[in-house]
């Protein structure tokens, strides 16, 4: 898998709040550890990103390695 699809997500500027909506227990982790410190993803990545390491997942995922297009996905989010 190409490492840009998970950058381009790390230096977004999607907010955090949106990303955890749907687990408030993670959020909650979050604004506990960090206060309103970091408010986008692209902020907190900057922070961390020393410590994230992005794995190529053909190896893992059969499907990945098949040949399956990302991209798709992109598309689909666009669609209304």
């Amino acid at each position: 898998m190409d490492a840009k699809y998970p950058l381009k997500f790390f230096r977004a500027g999607r907010a955090i709040s949106s990303v955890f909506s749907k687990q408030p227990q993670l959020m909650g982790h979050i604004q506990k550890r960090y206060g309103s410190r970091f408010l986008k993803v692209r902020e907190y990545y900057a922070y961390r990103k020393n410590s994230v390491r992005i794995v190529d997942l053909k190896g893992v995922v059969p499907m990945f390695a098949n040949g399956f297009d990302l991209s798709l996905l992109e598309d689909a989010r666009k669609e209304p």
